[in-house]
């Protein structure tokens, strides 16, 4: 009698345990731009969320922000495109792409006048993704920069 009563609580508790999805969603990053990150397991690398709407300036934006004030990467490391824009690992049903930081001189520089989402390996300097950001006091008087 005891043992499916034992079976039972253990099986409860199971359901009740959170998966790694739900981990990582815990420790999500929100961007200045309202965009959030997800860490991985390797801390230079990292899912930005998509928001309706969002861009290549959005999710560079995002990327940088993570990089600079979460990770300390130093202002001319590269925010590295790393997957483009498809379905969502931490958010099943959403959007994002994958980013890594990398050292400056480990990747070639991105050239070029666009941002390209849809190519692995666009890259650009932590300072320079960072001015693709709103300005903060836009943000706290509601302005709608875009």
């Amino acid at each position: 009698m005891r043992r499916p009563l034992i079976l039972a609580a253990v099986l409860a508790l199971g359901a009740c345990a959170p998966d790694s999805a739900e981990v990582r969603m815990q420790s999500v990053y929100m961007t200045s731009n309202n965009m959030r990150v997800v860490p991985s397991a390797d801390p230079a690398s990292f899912e930005v969320l998509s928001n309706a709407g969002s861009g290549g300036p959005n999710f560079f934006c995002a990327a940088a922000d993570y990089a600079y004030y979460r990770l300390n990467a130093a202002n001319n490391a590269r925010v590295v495109l790393r997957a483009p824009v498809g379905p969502s690992v931490a958010n099943p049903g959403g959007r994002s792409a994958f980013f890594d930081v990398v050292p400056q001189g480990s990747v070639p520089e991105t050239d070029g006048f666009t941002i390209n989402m849809r190519r692995a390996g666009e890259n650009f300097s932590v300072t320079h993704a960072l001015a693709f950001c709103p300005p903060i006091l836009g943000n706290l008087f509601g302005s709608t920069w875009g």
